[in-house]
């Protein structure tokens, strides 16, 4: 990629953990944190309290996908409907539920409907966000199969077979991150390995004391920072499901100043030989009018995610 150059040029810090408002850096001195506070205006503490609470609604509706929040309103009204004696009612189960609901601060003041109809919205939560982690935690396990990635032009029945069981699972119109927590990690590989794997282009590129300097270079890499650097990202990898990726986006998309037509793939075209007018300035307000509303959409989560062959799903963060 035409980014990877930029990385040459960049001086990074070890920093582990980077925040709004906080940061956790590892230097030669020693760790260092850091932590700020800013008090917001009132317009943008609305602004941002709106922000909050609809990505909150988000958050709940990606941790209910596939089954969204319309089957808990519908076991709601059921139960309310419900006569006194019924089973959804009466049976153990419910009665259970009703005794340990009075050990909550509150809620034994609550009006009779009420209270029933929070218990059965929280059962019927609990129970389809049981529901959602098996169904992601199975797709998780269908996605970590990489055959179809080489397969032929012909695939094997087990391909076919599992591609049809993914289109299944992820089929209908899901938010845009909707994915996310079934992806597989990113996992740190191993370092040995990749110091091969590099030496191994190198000696392609490379030879005589130019390659002789490379292996040198490798092999005290290898015995010093190396290893210490492998371990500092193994423990990020604990914390974030792609452990360079922050660092990739903060040091080479936005901190390069370089142009990004020629040294990035980011880049517009509003047409190619049609021109719908010669002014400037209307071609460049429609291009801005056009990318707002994109921006609208992948903030408020309606750009749908992309799917290879419309099944398989790829990562919507990046």
């Amino acid at each position: 990629m035409a980014e990877a150059s930029q990385v040459l040029s960049l001086n990074i810090s070890s920093e582990l953990l980077s925040n709004a408002g906080r940061s956790f850096y590892i230097t030669e001195r020693g760790a260092t944190f850091r932590c700020s506070c800013t008090v917001p205006t009132c317009e943008l503490f609305c602004r941002r309290a709106k922000v909050s609470v609809t990505r909150t609604l988000n958050e709940m509706s990606y941790a209910l996908y596939p089954f969204g929040f319309f089957p808990v309103l519908i076991g709601c009204v059921l139960v309310l409907i419900s006569p006194s004696d019924h089973w959804v009612r009466s049976g153990p189960t419910a009665t259970l539920i009703w005794d340990w609901s009075g050990m909550i601060w509150g809620m034994p003041f609550l009006p009779t409907a009420l209270r029933v109809g929070l218990l059965a919205a929280t059962v019927g939560f609990v129970f389809l966000l049981g529901l959602a982690i098996i169904q992601r935690y199975f797709l998780s396990l269908l996605l970590r199969y990489k055959g179809y990635m080489t397969t032929s032009r012909k695939p094997s029945l087990f391909t076919k077979v599992w591609f049809v069981v993914v289109g299944f699972m992820t089929r209908g119109k899901p938010m845009t991150y909707a994915f996310q927590g079934a992806l597989p990690r990113q996992m740190v590989p191993d370092l040995k390995t990749t110091v091969d794997k590099f030496l191994e282009n190198a000696r392609q590129l490379q030879g005589g004391k130019e390659l002789a300097n490379t292996e040198s270079e490798a092999a005290e890499f290898l015995r010093g920072p190396g290893v210490l650097l492998n371990r500092l990202l193994t423990l990020k990898s604990w914390v974030f499901d792609h452990p360079t990726s922050d660092w990739w986006e903060k040091y080479v998309y936005l901190k390069s100043r370089g142009s990004l037509c020629i040294a990035s793939n980011y880049y517009v075209l509003d047409s190619g030989r049609w021109r719908p007018t010669r002014i400037q300035e209307a071609r460049a307000a429609v291009l801005l009018y056009h990318m707002c509303r994109f921006n609208d959409k992948l903030n408020t989560d309606q750009v749908a995610p992309i799917k290879i062959q419309g099944a398989i799903p790829l990562d919507m963060w990046q």
